[in-house]
């Protein structure tokens, strides 16, 4: 932890992961849920939902949630490898995950996903059960809160990554077509937000990052 928090960003921060692990973190139930919410949005587990309803159920329209969760995941690693965040607390299971940039904790992936899919759930009919696509809505927003109670991730954290992932599917998932030239085109977007974004956080929010 930092001797003096550089941003307020940052003292709040600090302020909030010290009462979560004073009243929160070592309940063993709150822990479990947890664990479950975050398997739940897994990154693994939705490309196999979006390839089951692409391939099994020909299901045109989960063609570009299979997308959007790989302009997020592309625009994220970006962003983690630039800012290089240490989590708040260290989780035996984070060596079976599988990149390397998992181990960052700036933005919170599961946040930046949930909120990708919290907009295709709201903004386009992929199931037209509507009571249930809110339901999934509010779920994912759980899903994202209970990253800074687990201790995976900070608050801003988790904000940025659910800001990320409206912004992501405001200006570039939504207006991208399932061609060759409209993907490439949006990578490259994804590639230059991401690294402009990254650089600037990592320069104004985080100017102390090794002594955090």
């Amino acid at each position: 932890m930092a001797k003096s928090a550089s941003t307020p960003i940052i003292a709040l921060d600090m302020a909030i992961k010290a009462y979560i692990e004073n009243k929160i973190s070592n309940l063993k139930f709150t822990s479990f849920i947890c664990k479950i919410l975050e398997l739940s949005l897994h990154g693994v587990l939705w490309f196999v939902i979006c390839f089951y309803r692409i391939l099994v159920l020909h299901d045109q329209l989960w063609e570009r949630v299979l997308i959007g969760l790989i302009l997020e995941i592309i625009a994220l690693a970006i962003l983690k490898i630039i800012v290089r965040r240490k989590r708040p607390r260290k989780h035996l299971d984070m060596q079976l995950t599988l990149a390397a940039v998992d181990q960052f904790s700036f933005p919170s992936g599961h946040s930046s996903r949930a909120s990708v899919l919290m907009c295709f759930f709201s903004a386009e009919p992929i199931i037209d059960n509507l009571v249930f696509r809110y339901f999934i809505v509010f779920y994912f927003f759980v899903v994202a809160c209970s990253r800074v109670v687990y201790l995976r991730h900070y608050l801003s954290d988790v904000v940025f990554g659910l800001t990320w992932g409206v912004f992501m599917y405001i200006f570039i998932i939504r207006n991208t077509a399932m061609v060759i030239m409209d993907l490439c085109i949006s990578i490259s977007i994804s590639l230059l937000l991401s690294t402009l974004i990254g650089f600037l956080v990592k320069v104004f929010v985080f100017r102390t990052p090794k002594e955090q």
